[in-house]
């Protein structure tokens, strides 16, 4: 259960008090998730091979679509950090749709919570939770630790709301402000995917969305690819195992930034 929990609490940090639900659906391939507030989206997949056994069933062909508080569910999960089984089932108590999360202790103590479900969606609302479609970037730059990369944007949110980024299939990845309180340049060196032909994409983004993707970076990664599209967002995708059992990707909405003016 711990890469269930890391999801949730790494689609957490996305919520917001005018978005406080998860979207969640549930098939026979595993378990897909998507969490969007006005600027960011995140979506993530875990294959039903994460589980020792993993069951669905129902008459929108095995497919059960839900909205979840995140919080509820990682508070259920709580006893199951140092549980030897753990099981989650949908069940009904006294009328209300839960989420049930059935722990055994190593000395066989067993304890039963219980996560409401808020809604229930209809087959039709799915599509709203499908994976958000993505260009294929200009550059994607294996993004650098994300300790140092985070002290910087911590920095540079004391002062400015946005920073304007580079990315470069040069190995390069630079964050920059210019403002009347700062004034600085920041350039991390980074591994390149592809072929360097000598593309840049320049782009601003909030401070806010990219401390929210470093600090799931921070919890549990392999590593994360970070590609800038012309539509001018950037895409990251945060790799949580070697075998593709899960994947997690935040969607960060840009502006285009002129050359002249970084």
């Amino acid at each position: 259960m711990q890469s269930l929990t890391h999801i949730l609490q790494s689609l957490n940090k996305v919520t917001d008090s005018a978005s406080p639900h998860v979207g969640m659906v549930i098939t026979p391939e595993g378990l897909e998730l998507k969490a969007s507030t006005d600027g960011i989206t995140a979506f993530a997949r875990l294959r039903a091979d994460c589980f020792s056994s993993f069951h669905v069933s129902s008459k929108a062909h095995d497919k059960i679509a839900m909205e979840l508080h995140p919080r509820v569910l990682l508070e259920a999960l709580r006893s199951a950090d140092k549980a030897v089984q753990t099981e989650l089932a949908l069940t009904m108590k006294q009328g209300i749709k839960c989420i049930t999360v059935t722990t055994e202790s190593p000395n066989s103590i067993v304890v039963i919570q219980d996560a409401p479900i808020p809604k229930l969606l209809r087959e039709e609302e799915m599509d709203a939770l499908r994976e958000p479609a993505i260009q294929a970037p200009r550059v994607q730059l294996v993004l650098p630790d994300a300790r140092k990369l985070k002290s910087v944007l911590e920095r540079i949110k004391a002062h400015d709301k946005f920073v304007k980024v580079r990315g470069s299939d040069q190995g390069t990845l630079i964050l920059k402000v210019n403002n009347e309180m700062l004034q600085t340049r920041t350039c991390f060196e980074a591994a390149v995917l592809g072929t360097p032909s000598g593309r840049e994409v320049t782009a601003s983004a909030s401070v806010r969305d990219l401390l929210v993707v470093t600090a799931s970076l921070a919890v549990k990664s392999h590593r994360a690819l970070l590609g800038m599209t012309d539509g001018f967002s950037i895409v990251v995708n945060v790799q949580l195992d070697d075998e593709d059992l899960l994947s997690l990707v935040y969607l960060l909405p840009t502006t285009e930034v002129p050359d002249d003016e970084f």
